[in-house]
């Protein structure tokens, strides 16, 4: 199966997600995977996408080099092999949260321990938000796989001391199985 990971980045404005499937409908390319977000005034674009076989590689990023040029964006294109078609989670879905007075190393403190705790993220998203007083907020949400091995317990003692440590409030739960 080929597939491509397409990325582009650049100043948000309106129409860069319909130009964008616009060229892969264009181009018979099955968008199997996306992620986009506004990341301040930008806004970030990531798309895993299966090619026909007669399509060259070429002949795609011709087609998305238009419209990345028509907004101004910056694009990368890069052919992925991949073996299974939906990865399967390697261990217990949960769902970490994070806010507290932005400092720096929020994000490094919480990661590290998950890292150590051999706890996977598979998806990370966070924002700085400031108040009407002029304190800054850092938001942060987490999906994570935690392994079998480590009891939920044990997660909810070592993030409440990492919490207390770093004068955060940090929620974890499992993530009951749901359909998007």
């Amino acid at each position: 199966m080929r597939k491509i990971v397409i990325s582009a980045i650049g100043q948000d404005q309106p129409g860069i997600v319909a130009a964008f499937t616009k060229a892969l409908y264009d181009n018979q390319c099955n968008i199997e995977d996306t992620s986009m977000t506004l990341l301040e005034d930008h806004f970030t674009m990531l798309f895993i996408v299966h090619i026909p076989h007669e399509l060259t590689s070429e002949h795609l990023e011709k087609h998305l080099k238009n419209v990345s040029q028509e907004f101004n964006l910056q694009l990368t294109l890069y052919p992925i092999e991949t073996t299974i078609e939906n990865p399967e989670s390697s261990g217990t879905p949960w769902m970490i949260s994070v806010s507290g007075q932005d400092q720096t190393g929020i994000m490094y403190h919480v990661t590290q321990y998950l890292a150590a705790q051999k706890v996977n993220i598979r998806h990370l998203s966070s924002k700085r938000l400031r108040r009407s007083s002029g304190e800054t907020l850092f938001l942060m949400a987490l999906e994570v796989d935690v392994p079998q091995s480590l009891l939920p317990e044990q997660i909810q003692s070592d993030l409440h001391a990492l919490s207390s440590r770093e004068g955060l409030e940090i929620h974890a739960e499992p993530l009951e199985v749901y359909t998007l």
